[in-house]
């Protein structure tokens, strides 16, 4: 069933990079991006998936927030409606250049 919702997913991606959507909770939204990008991805292909969902990123290393998180993919998402902007910052952690954790923050920026 995991790996169905995982195919799903990837195919929605795929088809669709601009409808994503992701939850206000950042520990929800670590598990929605762990559907679309399971840990033991490689770098690379964490890269391709992020950039099809419409998500900058960059390599980075070092602290996310207040804690130092090592190697990491840093993923920058917005959505903007009625003069409000909702923002997710996204870490990717790497260990031999595979994805083995996430962490997400959230916030709303106003106008």
């Amino acid at each position: 069933m995991k790996t169905y919702a995982i195919l799903l997913s990837l195919c929605m991606l795929c088809g669709c990079s601009t409808s994503l959507s992701l939850s206000d909770d950042p520990i929800t939204a670590a598990g929605e991006i762990e559907t679309i990008i399971p840990v033991g991805t490689s770098k690379e292909k964490a890269e391709k998936l992020l950039a099809k969902a419409g998500i900058v990123f960059r390599e980075e290393e070092g602290m996310f927030g207040n804690e130092n998180v090592g190697k990491y993919i840093y993923g920058d998402y917005r959505e903007s409606r009625n003069f409000i902007t909702k923002r997710w910052q996204v870490a990717l952690i790497l260990e031999a250049d595979r994805v083995s954790e996430y962490r997400v923050n959230f916030g709303l920026i106003g106008p």
